[in-house]
Formats: C-alpha cells, structure tokens, sequence
C-alpha cells in the first residue's frame, strides 16, 4: 500500500522542468487535489477494517430487557465469528475497502492524463520545445541576442510545430475524459453517504438467528474523511469545466485576449480612403481607441492547422505569466519584436567636467541625457492589462556605477487625447480622409512629437569621454523576476 501510493505521489507530483513550465494553475490545482486523496489513504489505512480493526459486536440489548428471551448459551462460542459475518454482510465494500476507494481517483485521473500524452507524443514536444527556447529565454532579456543565438533552434521549431495539433486535441479529450470520471467518482461517493460507519455507526446484525448489536469504530473519522473527498472531487470538477471552457473560448486567457484584441486585417479605415501611412499600418481605430494591427504576423500562433503552437504559449502565460510567450513570440516574428521597441530615442549630450586635480583631456567627464517615446503596444497593453506595471529600463556599456535606469510608463494627459480627438471628429464630420485630415497633420504630427520626446527622459553622469558607450532602451512588463525586453 505504502509502495502504491509513494509511486502514485510520484507520478502526480514528480512532473519534469518541460511538463512544469506549461502546466496551468488549475492544472496544480487539480494535482494537488489527488495528492490529497494519496494522504487520506494513507491516513486512513491504520484505521481500516485491512489493518484487523474490525466491527465489535455484543449480544442485543432485547436479550437483557425481554424477560421472556434467553442468552442463547452458544453465544460465546459464536461471538469472534459474529464479528466477522457482520463485517461482511452488513458493511459496504465502499468502507471495507476505504483506503482503496480513496485512491481510485488518482489513480484513474492519473492514468488518463499519462495515456493521452503518451498516445499523443505530447512530452517529446514539450521537451524539445523548453529546452530550446523556453530555458533559454530565462536566463537573459535581450530578445535581439537570444534571436541571433538561437536561428537553428527557431527553424527546428517551426518544423516541429507546422501542421502540428496533436498535443491540442490530447489536451481537449483528456480534459473531456476527466470531466466524465469525475463526475461518475462524485455519483459513487455521493450515493455511498448514508451507508453503516458514516453517519449511523450502530446496526443489527442476524447471525443465524441470534440477534447482535454492532458499532462500526471510527465512524466520525470516515466520515470527515468522506467530506474531504467530496469537496476535493467537487473542486477538480470547477477545474475541468473551467479548463475545458478556457480551451473551447480562446479569449479566456491572458495572452490571446491581449492579441486577438489587436486588428488582423490591413483595411483600417473606410474602403473611400486608403492610405499607406505609418498609422494605418501600425494601427486600427476601433471605436474611439487605437489598437495596433498584426496583419501577416505572428502567423504560427494564429495558425488554426498549428494549434501546438499556440497552445503551449497559451500555457506558459498562465503558468509563468505573460512574459515569457511574448518574448518568444518577438523572436519568430521581427515586425512584433519591433512593436515594442520605444519610438524616437534621442541621445543628447548635455556638458563635460574637467576631473577634479587636473588631468588630460581622456579625463573629462561627460553627462548624457536620453530621451524617447512609448512604444507602438504601450497604451493598448496598459488599457488590456492594467493591473501589470510597465517599466522602460535604458542601460549603458561598458557599465559605470549607476549603468541601469528605469522609468514606469504613465499616460499623458487628458487635455491632449481629447484634444486629438475633437480633430479626429471634425475631419469625420466634415467627410474628409481621416488619415489625411488627422494622422498626416503637420500640426497636430508636430505636437504630438514633441510631447512624446518629452515623455520619458534620463540622464547619465560621470561618463568618461574616452569610453564607448552603448544604449540599451527596453519595454518592460514588471512582473516578479521577470522582463520582457
């Protein structure tokens, strides 16, 4: 029993690091739901009828209040055997067998899980997929450098994962498997609550004609422990319904509402008036907010004949936040890299300082200021995920004391959206090109520029003139030990 249920904690907790990475909250939820019922057994079994506890048995109390009845005198001679008849014939094979019971259901969930990506080669996947890219992707924030170094490792996955949807439809039957089991384990748990040794601890038992009286030790135990189970199966019943719902309405996870929420077509405006300017290819207006448009990008994700793909990014995002798939996907597509990227970087430089006690001109000192604009995802990420803090972080090589700055995005004011907003509606009702009219106004361009050059600004000291300095600027979604650059 102990060794059963030692390998059966093994298999539901011992995942690898590939299996952790995209496996979903509701997923550990669920495996800490059968761990729970592994514990239970294991609680339970000294307390069983398996470890010689049987029921205990006395002659009927009628025997003593009934004047007209006798002890029959072979009781004595029959009461060891009396216990164990009653125990057979009188208790359910669902108590007898409790530790058992427990651990069907981990064992049967278990089970379906295993035969479905066993069937469905779904770990190989998995593996190749974290150790190509995911585990590297962890250990830097350069999107640039991990894209440079790992070419060969992009186009193995592109192979790996082209009309693939294996590991999508094993995820789909095993989630469909599971709702059935657990709700047949919660019809077999709840039609076995009003048995002897849960709620009635006392019976009588006929043994051949003579009449005994028996109580079931325990019971208030079995019967906490049946409370447990039934919360425990109901808890891994939400789970399932959420995750099948969560796999049959894509926008219910966090990545793919923050990207379906973005246009994918290229007309942006009215069919009357088309425009190739910068706006209409970079953004969308929807309502009365920009959103940025991924017309032909990020192709593998939105591949419905390669839902792998998007499933395991959709995974890693709820298991290890958004970070970690949108770094990934800036790598298999530059145009998405680039969205995030801060617009019209300025580097000025502002004065030089001579050293204090002299020196050479090398010595000098340098202050640098920098400047830039939010870049093209920035406000619609923020309006998508408002609850994330966003950084810009700006860094300087070779490093110096203070090498690495970071700003929190902020919106700018009112005043001026509604401002750009009330031409927008002028050019709307007086039948012009929006495009023309709003976004290719040279006024409105140059206040807009302005404003955004004066958005976001550092400054560096103590820089020394004979250095070499190189900028980094970043877009940053600030989420524990994590960084999207």
């Amino acid at each position: 029993m102990a060794a059963l249920a030692g390998d059966l904690s093994k298999a539901i907790l011992g995942q690898s690091d590939a299996a952790k990475a995209f496996r979903p909250w509701w997923d550990s939820v669920e495996d800490l739901l059968m761990y729970s019922f592994v514990v239970m057994s294991l609680v339970t079994l000294p307390m069983t009828f398996l470890s010689g506890n049987p029921v205990d048995c006395a002659i009927h109390r009628h025997y003593w209040q009934n004047s007209t009845e006798h002890v029959p005198k072979y009781t004595r001679y029959i009461q060891g055997y009396a216990k164990k008849y009653c125990t057979e014939t009188h208790l359910s094979i669902f108590l007898l067998y409790l530790p058992f019971t427990l651990l069907l259901a981990p064992l049967l969930l278990t089970a379906v899980d295993k035969l479905f990506i066993k069937f469905f080669r779904c770990e190989n996947k998995f593996d190749q997929f974290y150790s190509l890219l995911v585990k590297e992707s962890l250990g830097t924030e350069d999107v640039g450098n991990l894209e440079t170094e790992n070419v060969k490792d992009m186009h193995e996955i592109r192979q790996a994962f082209r009309n693939s949807s294996g590991c999508y439809y094993s995820y789909l039957y095993r989630t469909v498997f599971e709702l059935m089991i657990v709700c047949g384990l919660l019809a077999l748990f709840i039609k076995h609550r009003d048995i002897s040794g849960f709620l009635h601890p006392f019976f009588d038992c006929d043994v051949h004609g003579t009449y005994f009286e028996c109580v079931v030790p325990n019971s208030k135990f079995f019967f906490i422990i049946f409370c447990f189970s039934v919360l425990n199966l109901f808890g891994y019943l939400v789970c399932t319904i959420y995750n099948l719902v969560w796999i049959l309405i894509p926008r219910m996870n966090k990545l793919r509402h923050l990207l379906v929420g973005c246009k994918r077509t290229n007309q942006t405006f009215d069919t009357n008036y088309k425009s190739t300017s910068f706006y209409q290819n970079r953004y969308s207006l929807v309502g009365e907010h920009l959103v940025p448009v991924l017309s032909g990008r990020l192709e593998m994700y939105f591949d419905k004949s390669s839902r792998d793909f998007s499933l395991l990014m959709d995974q890693l995002a709820e298991s290890s936040g958004l970070v970690q798939p949108l770094r990934i996907l800036s790598m298999f597509d530059r145009q998405f890299q680039k969205m995030w990227a801060p617009e019209q970087i300025n580097i000025n430089k502002l004065s030089d300082f001579e050293v204090v006690g002299g020196g050479t001109s090398d010595d000098k000192t340098i202050s640098i200021e920098v400047l830039w604009s939010d870049c093209h995802f920035a406000d619609y990420a923020v309006a998508k995920l408002g609850k994330i803090v966003f950084e810009y972080t700006v860094e300087i090589q070779p490093q110096t004391e203070a090498s690495i700055k970071s700003l929190q995005y902020y919106r700018l004011d009112e005043s001026y959206d509604d401002n750009f907003g009330d031409e927008e509606s002028r050019a709307k009702e007086n039948g012009g090109d929006i495009s023309s009219n709003v976004f290719n106004n040279r006024n409105i361009q140059n206040v807009k520029s302005q404003t955004r050059l004066c958005k976001y600004s550092t400054r560096f000291d103590g820089l020394s003139s004979s250095q070499v300095n190189i900028f980094k600027n970043s877009f940053e979604l600030a989420e524990p030990t994590q960084v999207f650059a």
